[in-house]
């Protein structure tokens, strides 16, 4: 099959522990790029913190991948936004009300754990605490000064509670049933527990993406390691799994890795469906 679309994930599958894009990675993109094949970000991360990676990989210039091809785009928050790399105009957005933000924050209030909400393309907090600092290190994004909860109104884009896993398990167990209805939530790592909205997911960010760059889903490859990928490997031509890849996500895959996200896994991902040597 002539692959024409790579979909990767960025934490724990183009990232190494480092929070790096490895130099064996860079250089199997950059013949990925050069040979015309299309190459998408699809993270939890904000867009802001996409746009970063994209500028190290040379996505964000106009015709990326070619003379006469179209700007590619990234997927932020786990399919709820996704922008014009080059133009980082937001093309798609899904968002929820700030109704179920509350909601969930007064639940929340019985455990150790940390709310983060992401409104407007600004992170917002009601505290800064260690987990939020860390939070901001990592996804290269600043809190807003600490606000009331209460306060907020409209829509918001993402919320992310961090906390030792344990604490999160123990709020997941008492979430009520209604927030299933109203928005889809899972864990993005070990200490991160998120909600966006029930019509988004990686899934749909895809099918977005193939739509838009009038590429059929069958050709298009996707990669990724944790429970936020599942849909992004279900409906891919082929899912690939990391090795380091959550066991639910191995399940499903078509194809894991031998390497790990710390051992050029993505290399190995272009090596093998998009024939690239070097």
């Amino acid at each position: 099959m002539d692959y024409k679309l790579l979909v990767t994930d960025i934490d724990g599958t183009l990232l190494n522990d480092k929070q790096e894009i490895s130099t064996g990675n860079l250089k199997a993109l950059k013949l990925l790029k050069e040979k015309g094949v299309h190459i998408a970000l699809c993270s939890g991360r904000g867009l802001s913190s996409i746009s970063s990676f994209e500028e190290q990989l040379g996505l964000n210039t106009p015709n990326a991948f070619g003379v006469g091809t179209p700007n590619t785009f990234g997927v932020g928050f786990h399919g709820s936004l996704i922008h014009n790399s080059h133009t980082k105009q937001l093309v798609k957005e899904f968002s929820f009300s700030t109704d179920i933000v509350k909601e969930l924050y007064e639940i929340s209030k019985d455990f150790n754990i940390s709310i983060l909400i992401y409104k407007n393309n600004k992170l917002f907090t009601d505290e800064l605490t260690p987990m939020t600092a860390y939070y901001e290190q990592v996804g290269k994004i600043k809190c807003e000064p600490p606000i009331e909860i209460s306060e907020l109104t409209g829509d918001v884009s993402k919320i992310l509670f961090t906390g030792e896993r344990s604490e999160l398990d123990l709020f997941i167990k008492s979430l009520p049933t209604n927030i299933n209805n109203s928005c889809n939530h899972f864990y993005s790592a070990t200490k991160y527990y998120e909600f966006i909205s029930k019509d988004a997911h990686k899934g749909n960010g895809l099918k977005f993406l193939c739509d838009k760059l009038n590429i059929d889903i069958s050709k298009a490859v996707s990669v990724g390691d944790n429970f936020n990928d599942i849909t992004l490997i279900e409906n891919a031509g082929v899912g690939v799994a990391v090795c380091n890849a959550v066991q639910p996500l191995k399940n499903i895959a078509n194809y894991i890795t031998k390497n790990d996200n710390n051992n050029d896994a993505i290399k190995e991902v272009c090596e093998k469906f998009f024939d690239i040597k070097f």
